[in-house]
């Protein structure tokens, strides 16, 4: 390919199935007839491995790569294969190594929560979910005291923040009493954090 003038090698795992030797191999052989500024990588997520490829190939100096917003995409010729790796996973790790990479992580986020809203899907993105999930916790809440969410199923019911907006609840039993359940049904199912300093108050 080099001889024949092809001026740039995109070591690809497409379906997503390369663990890191495997990735860091086929990056290996590039470089022996490229330079780094002409070896890129591409790898699906299929099987959980892109951002380990990414790291691997990072260390031999590789600084192109192709991601995709919340991990959207496939492969036309690869069944089951899913989407480029999370362009919020990529970024997240590269900036907890101190690399910079010139994007603006919060605004990736919301281009993919916005995305995968419009196509009805969740995040692919493990980042992506995790920060967006902070934010709702942030912002969600009752007009008392306290801000309380349902563990994965939205915003409490709204006899649960009347009552817990009525009540200093501060142990698992005054928590019950206000909302008419069980003790036991509390510990599994809301989590209330004080507005003030956002201190767990009881799980």
């Amino acid at each position: 390919m080099k001889e024949i003038g092809v001026d740039h090698c995109g070591v690809a795992d497409t379906i997503g199935v390369g663990t890191p030797p495997q990735g860091a191999g086929g990056a290996g052989a590039a470089l022996k007839h490229y330079p780094l500024a002409e070896v890129s990588g591409h790898f699906h997520d299929t099987y959980g491995q892109a951002l380990a490829n990414i790291h691997a190939s990072l260390q031999l100096g590789i600084h192109t790569f192709d991601t995709s917003i919340a991990g959207l995409g496939g492969c036309p010729y690869a069944q089951g294969a899913t989407g480029n790796v999370a362009t919020e996973d990529v970024v997240f790790m590269l900036q907890g190594m101190g690399i910079a990479t010139g994007l603006d992580l919060d605004a990736l986020v919301d281009a993919g929560g916005w995305i995968s809203d419009l196509l009805g899907r969740p995040p692919v993105s493990r980042a992506g979910k995790a920060l967006l999930s902070k934010r709702r916790w942030r912002h969600d809440g009752v007009s008392g005291r306290f801000s309380a969410r349902r563990a994965g199923a939205g915003r409490a019911r709204p006899r649960a923040r009347a009552a817990l907006a009525a009540a200093a609840v501060r142990t698992s039993q005054e928590a019950a009493d206000a909302l008419g359940v069980a003790v036991g049904q509390i510990a599994k199912s809301v989590i209330f954090r004080r507005r003030s300093d956002d201190a767990a108050v009881l799980v």
